[in-house]
């Protein structure tokens, strides 16, 4: 059963990987279940391309900073 919120399915997948070692996670669903797992893949896609533009914005504040 998949969980809905994109927050609990993180939670579960950060539970494959322990004590800084490394973990591989399987989805497997139903379908029945596609929509909620393309919802939850796209809400993750959103949120990782949310992080990857803060951190560049952050870096590139920071070496246009040190120019001046």
């Amino acid at each position: 059963e998949l969980p809905i919120e994109f927050t609990r399915y993180i939670h579960r997948i950060g539970r494959t990987a322990r004590a800084g070692n490394s973990g591989n996670c399987v989805t497997l669903c139903d379908i029945n279940e596609m929509f909620v797992l393309l919802n939850l893949y796209l809400d993750l896609f959103i949120f990782l391309f949310k992080y990857k533009n803060k951190i560049y914005l952050k870096e590139k504040i920071r070496r246009t900073v040190k120019r001046y």
